[in-house]
């Protein structure tokens, strides 16, 4: 169906998950992968969101496992095997890849970008940037460091998050610290709930240490990335 015949099929087997995802879903998920972004859509879909983000979870579980053992990059060139890049990386971190793409840039348009990719390539040969070029002519976005990030880069986000009192009385500092090597660049939302009342704040990230400050109490709870849009790693304080 796709007449992609290349000895450098890391370039671009990205994108072929892509094509297979969207061509061959319904067959695709229930026979061989329920983590894949479709059928984790579908699911939503059918089931509500509470449903996608279970599935997410436990897709980020996953490639949290399998990044502990051996962190590789999803487009890993060492690699000379193709069946060995059939791998948690190429599945559930090629589905979170898409999920935090499509919160990235919006539903409407990431679904017309996935649209848009299918109708240019399919039957045809496509590279991971292609789907990318796709993704930034329907967002007008440049997201070569999204995707350099996600793709090239090895592992994911360890975060240390803490809330610390504020300099202003009545409000608090949320303290994100990357402690992986390379960092990275994100918003992550956390749920604040102070008492009796409950708020969502998105805290854009890119330093080593990020402070943001709210109005909530010392004593607020915080609960990171409530609603399962970011792949990361918490670790411990």
């Amino acid at each position: 169906m796709y007449k992609i015949f290349q000895s450098n099929f890391y370039k671009f087997y990205f994108s072929i998950i892509v094509l297979v995802l969207i061509i061959t879903s319904c067959k695709f998920f229930k026979k061989n992968n329920k983590d894949t972004v479709v059928a984790s859509v579908y699911n939503e879909k059918l089931h509500g969101s509470e449903t996608l983000a279970e599935s997410m979870k436990s897709a980020r579980t996953r490639v949290l496992r399998a990044s502990e053992r051996s962190p590789r990059p999803v487009i890993d060139t060492a690699f000379t095997s193709l069946m060995a890049l059939l791998n948690v990386n190429s599945y559930q971190k090629g589905a979170w890849v898409l999920h935090m793409l499509r919160y990235e840039i919006g539903d409407e348009l990431f679904w017309k970008g996935m649209r848009n990719f299918y109708e240019r390539f399919r039957n045809g040969n496509a590279v991971t940037d292609d789907f990318r070029k796709t993704m930034e002519e329907v967002s007008g976005r440049d997201l070569k460091g999204f995707f350099n990030q996600w793709l090239w880069v090895a592992g994911e986000p360890d975060l240390k998050i803490n809330l610390v009192p504020g300099k202003k009385k009545g409000t608090s500092d949320i303290l994100v610290e990357q402690v992986q090597g390379e960092l990275f660049t994100f918003n992550i939302e956390i749920l604040i709930k102070d008492q009796g009342a409950e708020k969502i704040v998105t805290v854009p990230v890119k330093d080593r240490i990020t402070s943001f400050n709210v109005k909530a109490s010392p004593g607020s709870e915080i609960i990171p990335d409530p609603l399962t849009k970011l792949l990361f790693r918490r670790v411990e304080k």
